[in-house]
């Protein structure tokens, strides 16, 4: 899951902020059915960021608010 992430995290850093949300959002189930709050708040945010950049306040929005409830509880996160 990391390493999806992480070439996520390069295709945003290089512009493909499309690729990299139809790559996150492929990946975040199985994210989120880690249980790893700090996986999931990492897809999340960077799901946040790449919506925002692409102008989609609403969805932006609401995967901030998943990235703030997975870490709410988490130790370490």
């Amino acid at each position: 899951h990391f390493s999806r992430f992480q070439r996520a995290r390069l295709m945003a850093r290089r512009g493909d902020d499309e690729g990299a949300r139809t790559l996150l959002l492929s990946d975040a189930p199985a994210a989120d059915a880690t249980g790893y709050p700090r996986l999931i708040i990492e897809v999340q945010a960077l799901l946040a960021q790449v919506n925002l950049r692409l102008a989609d306040v609403d969805a932006a929005v609401a995967h901030a608010q998943r990235a703030v409830e997975a870490g709410k509880g988490a130790r370490y996160s």
